[in-house]
């Protein structure tokens, strides 16, 4: 198994091992995907940002007796968007 964090700070030194170990591993496509993965996580913490504020405005709306439907209606936006928690790497979707 390759440590992700290595393959991140030393990538010539992981292509070196691969090669010794004449092991068939496509080393490009799997930085590809690391830099993939990461942005996805960052999209995800976003979504959960958002989601999470929107969730104290509809307290606070509530609290103030005020009506709560449009930061409601952007709580479920939020939440329609998480699905991409699921999504593959290279952008395919995820069998049901």
């Amino acid at each position: 198994m390759i440590d992700i964090r290595l393959l991140r700070d030393d990538p010539e030194r992981v292509r070196a091992a691969i090669k010794a170990k004449k092991a068939a591993v496509d080393f490009d496509r799997l930085l590809e995907l690391e830099v993939r993965r990461r942005e996805v996580i960052t999209q995800i913490e976003e979504l959960n940002a958002r989601r999470r504020q929107a969730s104290k405005e509809i307290g606070a709306r509530v609290q103030a007796g005020e009506d709560p439907e449009e930061a409601k209606a952007a709580e479920r936006a939020a939440r329609r968007h998480r699905g991409i928690r699921r999504a593959h790497p290279d952008g395919a979707q995820p069998a049901a």
